[in-house]
């Protein structure tokens, strides 16, 4: 593979002043043109066009990236819209609200005790709170129950409770997250 020379000069060593110096890359074509050097000119020209080239294609590689990782952010921060139509089937009685805080404290770990999130550690992310009005993965209760029953993908650091928990459980619980959100 040709060496990478930048677009305006070359560093060429001089025999005569013994040493190196810069020199505008048109310089050096011309005078190897002159000095009857057709073959190093056009090789010399042909390795300006390829680092334009690779320049070019590293430019697009890059910017083919970011645009990548921008649609995971913008899909991976918005919730499940068929868990968006789901209603919540436990009506949010002081019962419920009990049974849920109790049923939370599987959650507390990572959360906190009171919902203000956790601090996470080397191996995942802090937990996010669950009293603000910020929700990554979707706010209705049909999304959160979603979040609590099957996780929070791709990574699954928020993993699945549904092994763990019944559904009227996960219920209780969204009914004790409401409950505790800081009111505006």
């Amino acid at each position: 593979m040709p060496s990478v020379l930048p677009s305006s000069d070359v560093e060429i060593y001089d025999p005569v002043e013994k040493g190196r110096h810069s020199t505008p890359l048109s310089a050096v074509r011309m005078s190897m043109l002159l000095s009857g050097q057709r073959a190093a000119a056009r090789k010399c020209a042909l390795i300006f066009k390829e680092n334009r080239v690779a320049s070019r294609l590293v430019r697009t590689l890059i910017a083919a990236l970011a645009l990548a990782c921008t649609a995971r952010i913008v899909t991976s921060a918005q919730g499940n819209p068929e868990a968006a139509k789901v209603k919540n089937p436990v009506a949010a009685t002081p019962e419920s609200i009990a049974a849920g805080k109790t049923v939370y404290s599987k959650c507390a770990p990572c959360h906190g005790i009171n919902g203000e999130g956790g601090p996470g550690n080397d191996l995942i992310p802090a937990a996010p709170s669950l009293v603000d009005d910020m929700w990554d993965h979707g706010s209705t209760d049909g999304e959160i129950f979603d979040n609590i029953k099957n996780g929070v993908a791709p990574d699954f650091n928020m993993v699945p409770w549904k092994d763990q928990l019944k559904d009227q459980d996960i219920w209780n619980v969204v009914n004790y997250v409401r409950s505790i959100a800081k009111k505006k």
